[in-house]
Protein backbone atom coordinates (compact mmCIF):
# COMPACT_ATOMS: atom_id res chain seq x y z
CA UNK A 1 0.00 0.00 0.00
CA UNK A 2 1.24 3.57 -0.76
CA UNK A 3 1.23 5.79 1.97
CA UNK A 4 -0.54 9.29 1.79
CA UNK A 5 1.38 12.45 0.27
CA UNK A 6 3.86 14.89 2.36
CA UNK A 7 2.35 18.15 2.30
CA UNK A 8 5.36 20.19 2.75
CA UNK A 9 6.65 23.18 0.79
CA UNK A 10 7.24 22.41 -3.34
CA UNK A 11 11.09 23.74 -2.32
CA UNK A 12 11.61 21.14 0.81
CA UNK A 13 10.04 18.29 -1.61
CA UNK A 14 12.24 18.67 -4.47
CA UNK A 15 15.42 18.51 -2.45
CA UNK A 16 17.19 15.38 -1.70
CA UNK A 17 16.14 13.56 1.52
CA UNK A 18 12.95 15.53 1.88
CA UNK A 19 11.44 12.35 3.94
CA UNK A 20 12.51 10.73 6.69
CA UNK A 21 15.20 7.71 6.58
CA UNK A 22 15.12 8.28 2.46
CA UNK A 23 16.77 4.89 1.67
CA UNK A 24 13.58 3.29 2.56
CA UNK A 25 11.08 1.61 0.56
CA UNK A 26 8.85 3.78 2.91
CA UNK A 27 10.56 7.06 1.66
CA UNK A 28 9.92 5.94 -2.07
CA UNK A 29 6.48 5.11 -1.60
CA UNK A 30 5.81 8.57 0.12
CA UNK A 31 7.58 10.42 -2.47
CA UNK A 32 5.79 8.55 -5.08
CA UNK A 33 2.05 9.52 -3.55
CA UNK A 34 3.86 13.19 -2.82
CA UNK A 35 4.51 13.28 -7.02
CA UNK A 36 1.06 12.16 -7.81
CA UNK A 37 -0.79 14.63 -5.61
CA UNK A 38 1.84 17.66 -6.70
CA UNK A 39 0.78 16.62 -10.48
CA UNK A 40 -3.02 17.51 -9.24
CA UNK A 41 -2.13 20.88 -8.11
CA UNK A 42 0.29 21.35 -11.47
CA UNK A 43 -3.00 20.66 -13.74
CA UNK A 44 -5.23 22.37 -11.89
CA UNK A 45 -3.51 25.31 -11.90
CA UNK A 46 -2.74 25.42 -15.74
CA UNK A 47 -6.62 24.69 -15.77
CA UNK A 48 -6.92 28.08 -13.73
CA UNK A 49 -4.77 30.24 -15.63
CA UNK A 50 -5.39 29.01 -19.36
CA UNK A 51 -7.73 30.68 -21.48
CA UNK A 52 -11.49 30.02 -22.22
CA UNK A 53 -12.71 26.86 -24.32
CA UNK A 54 -9.21 25.62 -23.42
CA UNK A 55 -8.83 22.52 -20.87
CA UNK A 56 -6.36 20.92 -19.17
CA UNK A 57 -6.64 17.02 -18.32
CA UNK A 58 -4.42 14.59 -16.97
CA UNK A 59 -4.50 10.97 -16.53
CA UNK A 60 -2.47 8.25 -13.67
CA UNK A 61 -3.51 5.62 -13.92
CA UNK A 62 -1.61 4.23 -11.11
CA UNK A 63 -3.18 6.19 -8.78
CA UNK A 64 -5.96 3.47 -8.13
CA UNK A 65 -5.08 -0.20 -6.95
CA UNK A 66 -5.60 -2.82 -10.17
CA UNK A 67 -8.62 -4.50 -10.21
CA UNK A 68 -7.91 -8.24 -8.52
Amino acid sequence: MVPGPACKSPDVLARTGAFPEPDTAAAGRTAYSTSKLATIYLVHEYARRLPAGIDAVTYTRDSFPAPA
